[in-house]
């Protein structure tokens, strides 16, 4: 009987002494250059540059979608309108007042 224990102590502890070093072998192979793509920190100005691009798409196709009439029009205006009403609000010293108060 203590055969029988001495060869299953003996096989766990190169059963653990095998994983061990295969952990130890899996933490130091090089990881593939796709994992570092994918873990490292994105460039910010690629960033900006993709929210600015996002923002553009978006007010283009609400424009387009309200020439259209895809998009009511009266209940969703145009960007463009909205941006002359803003430059009008703000020659007039209008928005700012509004804003402060």
């Amino acid at each position: 009987m203590s055969t029988e224990m001495e060869a299953i102590g003996h096989s766990a502890v190169v059963a653990v002494g095998e994983f061990t070093s295969e952990a130890q072998a899996a933490r130091t192979k090089p990881k593939s250059t796709w994992l570092r793509f994918e873990m490292s920190t994105p460039n910010p100005w690629i960033v900006a540059c993709g929210r600015a691009a996002l923002f553009v798409v978006i007010a283009l196709i609400w424009e387009i979608g309200a020439r259209v009439h895809v998009i009511n029009p009266f209940f969703w205006s145009q960007p463009s309108e909205i941006a002359k009403t803003w430059w009008i609000g703000v020659q007039s010293g209008q928005v700012w007042q509004d804003t402060l108060y």
